[in-house]
């Protein structure tokens, strides 16, 4: 599997629904997930990516690696604080 590239939508139905304005964390999936945020005008993301790659590979079935580019899912990168690139954010 490779490394999956995630919307705001996809977050709030797959991982975590953070507009339900409730204070406690209530993680939708069923396995590990390092979620990538990332630009894709980001050389160190890009140097990072094929080691992402990788571990999505190697992990297949056992965690999920998502990606997040941060220019496109604004909302999403804001939630979270997002203040530089790469960040890692492993659930």
């Amino acid at each position: 599997m490779k490394a999956k590239e995630i919307t705001n939508a996809y977050f709030i139905a797959n991982v975590f629904d953070y507009t339900t304005g409730s204070s406690e964390w209530k993680f939708k999936g069923d396995r590990p997930v390092l979620i990538d945020f990332y630009a894709k005008w980001c050389g160190p993301c890009k140097a990072m990516s094929p080691h992402l790659e990788r571990l999505a590979e190697e992990y297949d079935g056992r965690i999920d690696v998502l990606k997040v580019d941060v220019d496109q899912e604004q909302e999403l990168t804001q939630v979270f604080g997002i203040q530089s690139m790469p960040t890692l954010l492993f659930i």
